[in-house]
């Protein structure tokens, strides 16, 4: 029995190529996700800087489909909601933005205000 040394590791290379492509795959999918959730973030700010809301909206949209862990796109479109007037859009945003960033308090005090913000008192309420 003759020992090929060379057809030996020729074997176990192809074996840990084959193990390691779906690795590989997942790895550029999630680049790829990230990649576009950036240009989609970028997008949105650009429309929110000129006014545009609604398109941004829809960016920001877009960014949280392809990365809904990521905080900023919860807070960017929570601010684009509020000032569009979508307040409980924007109290949804601003909750899922608290879940997203323990270590802050600052999304904590933009929900607060928004939620006890002076248009939402009413006469009533005070009494």
């Amino acid at each position: 029995m003759n020992f090929n040394f060379t057809r030996c590791v020729s074997v176990a290379f192809s074996f840990v190529l084959v193990c390691a492509l779906p690795d590989l795959a997942s790895a550029e999918s999630e680049r790829a996700a990230a990649d576009d959730s950036a240009r989609h973030t970028n997008q949105g700010v650009k429309f929110a800087r000129e006014k545009q809301y609604e398109k941004a909206i829809t960016e920001f949209s877009k960014a949280i489909e392809q990365e809904p862990n990521d905080p900023k796109n919860y807070e960017n479109r929570a601010l684009v909601y509020r000032l569009t007037g979508k307040r409980e859009q924007a109290l949804g945003d601003l909750t899922r933005l608290i879940e997203l960033a323990r270590r802050t308090r600052k999304p904590i005090r933009a929900r607060a205000k928004l939620k006890f913000s002076k248009e939402n008192w009413t006469r009533r309420s005070m009494i």
